[in-house]
């Protein structure tokens, strides 16, 4: 089927999910508390195959990526009780070169944003990572003024759409250099781990495996991934079949990248999936968010259950209170 033409620069609605759709707010999602929840009205030719989501705590939005090389920045409708009900959209841009962006995490060794991409050096054999100094919207397509090839992990390269999938950062403290964390889109496998952390003291891969009892454990691979002021990264898990019917499961672990031993700190902390009162879908982005003592969690959903179709993205947001 063709693709239908797009018309960007339309107007992006949302509005809350209403609770019998989702959970009551103030439901307890494992060790997250949720705090509402918006449904973003579109598709791919407006919004959505959102792959990657971060927070600019400066200017106060979300900036979600897309596998149609383009980029959203959105301000929050929260009341003063913090409970979510919309966006608005106030930037929308493009990268150059038309390339997929999979993720996005500032930049722990300088200034500007690291976004790693699946493409650019053939079918999906390599992966590349590039430096923006801003994501933001001006005169044209952005530009990088770095850029890298990321062959894969352990010398392997990636096979069959398995490439960089997330990137998550940490600044230097007293204690510890600053770390740039990577994983693909699989699951560990003997001798090759599907993340990697790289610090002045060079590179180290590890492992991170989704939950055993995890909906879909079979395909459960990472899909994005931040960190909070503590060290803890929190790392978003994502099983999605569309064989017959469209189904996922998705779950959240978190581990403390600041202990010695970091790679066996793995804990689940969420997970949900058909069987919970959530309509299918298939999130791909995680952003974390600390306000006043508190940390806060928001996914948001690709839309692979129909690709040119007007499938709504929903973002949810969580308190972690666990």
């Amino acid at each position: 089927m063709a693709a239908p033409a797009i018309n960007y620069g339309q107007a992006i609605h949302s509005q809350p999910i209403p609770s019998d759709a989702v959970w009551d707010v103030g439901t307890q999602v494992g060790e997250l508390t949720y705090v509402g929840g918006t449904k973003i009205e579109g598709g791919k030719p407006l919004f959505g195959g959102v792959s990657a989501l971060r927070l600019d705590a400066a200017a106060k939005e979300l900036i979600a990526l897309t596998d149609r090389g383009r980029f959203y920045r959105m301000a929050l409708s929260e009341n003063d009780a913090g409970i979510l009900s919309g966006i608005s959209v106030t930037e929308e841009g493009a990268f150059e070169g038309g390339l997929e962006p999979e993720a996005l995490t500032r930049n722990p060794f300088g200034s500007g944003w690291i976004v790693g991409f699946e493409d650019g050096c053939g079918a999906y054999d390599c992966s590349q990572i590039h430096r923006y100094p801003s994501i933001k919207a001006g005169s044209g397509d952005l530009k990088t003024d770095q850029m890298r090839p990321y062959e894969g992990l352990a010398g392997r390269k990636f096979t069959n759409n398995r490439g960089l999938e997330t990137l998550a950062s940490l600044p230097a403290d007293q204690d510890s250099p600053a770390m740039l964390i990577m994983c693909g889109e699989r699951q560990p496998q003997a001798g090759l781990p599907n993340c990697e952390v790289e610090s002045s003291g060079g590179s180290q891969g590890f492992s991170v495996a989704p939950p055993a009892n995890m909906h879909i454990a079979s395909d459960g691979v990472p899909t994005d991934a931040d960190t909070d002021s503590a060290g803890h990264l929190y790392v978003l898990f994502r099983g999605f079949s569309n064989d017959s019917s469209p189904k996922n499961g998705s779950a959240i672990v978190r581990l403390n990248m600041r202990a010695d031993d970091f790679a066996n700190t793995a804990e689940t902390i969420a997970m949900w999936g058909d069987t919970a009162a959530l309509p299918s879908d298939n999130f791909e982005g995680l952003a974390i968010r600390e306000e006043e003592g508190r940390t806060f969690l928001y996914v948001i959903s690709d839309d692979n259950f129909d690709y040119w179709g007007p499938q709504d993205t929903l973002l949810l947001k969580f308190e972690i209170t666990g």
